[in-house]
């Protein structure tokens, strides 16, 4: 599962039809590893690969590896380590997410989450709103609860005071209500009765 986020991850990081580099090399005991030491398994690689090159590439349209020789020059994509999801959380595209498969109300689910060191989905940044978005359609079940909550009658903003974008939400919403939740097939918003019970989406801070 952790490979799969990573070569989603890697794909929508590359530009283009650009194939880089990556962290994979074969080492003294014919053993393909990764920077961390851990070992490449099978499946991140294409079909046929590994056989005689001692660096490898990430293919853009797949996110599978190729072999290369390390001599040879080609794009550069850096990685960085980010800290570890708190437990039950895991990692997509640099959130840390824990999609729980029952359903509470509102104020509820934000218990819920604050009980566990994090609050309702919301994006760090105007700018991280697609990957959030994907972040949270891959991390779902089913629709859930988002933190965007309407105040002062109109305005309607995420759990760090920043408002949200209009962007956010599908086309006629938000209309009464003063919570929402996310659509798990498109990741965008809706408004919602914040009595109402639905699916509980955790964010780490």
């Amino acid at each position: 599962e952790s490979f799969d986020n990573w070569r989603k991850a890697v794909q929508s990081a590359i530009i283009g039809s650009i194939n880089p580099w990556s962290g994979a090399t074969l080492q003294h005991d014919e053993t393909w590893y990764w920077p961390d030491g851990s070992k490449v398994q099978d499946a991140a690689w294409h079909s046929g690969e590994t056989a005689h090159d001692s660096c490898s590439f990430v293919e853009n349209t797949s996110g599978l590896l190729y072999g290369g020789s390390c001599g040879m020059t080609s794009y550069t994509l850096c990685q960085v380590a980010l800290p570890a999801c708190p437990a039950g959380f895991s990692l997509y595209r640099g959130y840390c997410l824990l999609f729980v498969n029952y359903t509470r109300t509102q104020s509820e689910s934000i218990t819920f989450c604050e009980a566990r060191s994090a609050s309702l989905p919301y994006p760090r940044s105007k700018e991280s709103f697609d990957d959030w978005q994907t972040a949270v359609k891959e991390a779902s079940a089913g629709s859930s609860w988002s933190g965007a909550t309407l105040h002062h009658g109109d305005i309607w903003y995420w759990p760090d005071g920043s408002t949200v974008q209009g962007t956010a939400w599908d086309n006629g919403e938000p209309n009464d209500d003063a919570c929402s939740y996310i659509n798990s097939k498109n990741g965008l918003l809706y408004d919602s009765s914040c009595g109402s019970s639905r699916y509980m989406l955790c964010q780490g801070r």
